[in-house]
């Protein structure tokens, strides 16, 4: 209410108490309307993103289970890899998806957890590792992991295929082991 009480003091007379066109509200209380509506939004977005949602953990858990799947087949043989562009261009894909919903699941427990709300991947995981979440060699793993989803985002033309089916081929344990930790820690934690 003091906002508003100010508000009508400094700004009559103003552009601000000018009235718009057909709607007879002034630019004013559009503003202060939209600010309200804004803020609104924002404390919804905030209170069901601090929210811990089992359920889309497990949902988050089974894109990666599919990926690993989906990942080993195309792998299972390095020539029909190489042969077919279609799986190269899959197992890219695949392989940003795991990392994208290791990082989702990642974010969601160390906002309950680690009280953090980490700035990228790399700090994703690294405080997984600060707080006792997931062993520090896995921790690693998965930074390495997220340092060549970079470039296979932001910097695709160097890619070297090869190096996609060495990470695919080696990786996809890291996926399970990062599964498989967060499932620990939750079952002691929940």
């Amino acid at each position: 209410m003091l906002l508003l009480d100010f508000s009508k003091t400094f700004f009559q007379g103003n552009f601000f108490s000018q009235r718009m066109k057909g709607s007879g509200k002034t630019l004013l209380s559009v503003f202060l309307l939209s600010t309200w509506n804004f803020m609104n939004f924002q404390k919804c977005s905030l209170r069901r993103y601090l929210m811990f949602d089992i359920e889309r953990l497990k949902r988050y858990a089974k894109e990666i289970r599919e990926g690993i799947r989906l990942i080993r087949k195309y792998t299972q043989s390095e020539e029909e890899f190489f042969n077919d562009e279609r799986n190269i261009l899959s197992v890219k894909h695949l392989f940003l998806q795991c990392i994208e919903a290791c990082a989702l699941i990642c974010n969601h427990i160390l906002v309950k957890y680690g009280k953090v709300a980490p700035s990228g991947y790399r700090e994703c995981f690294k405080g997984l590792v600060d707080t006792g979440i997931i062993s520090r060699e896995l921790g690693e793993k998965l930074q390495q992991i997220a340092g060549f989803r970079h470039i296979l985002v932001h910097q695709y033309w160097k890619v070297d295929n090869k190096k996609v089916f060495e990470y695919a081929r080696k990786d996809v344990e890291d996926f399970e082991r990062f599964l498989k930790e967060i499932g620990n820690f939750l079952k002691e934690n929940l």
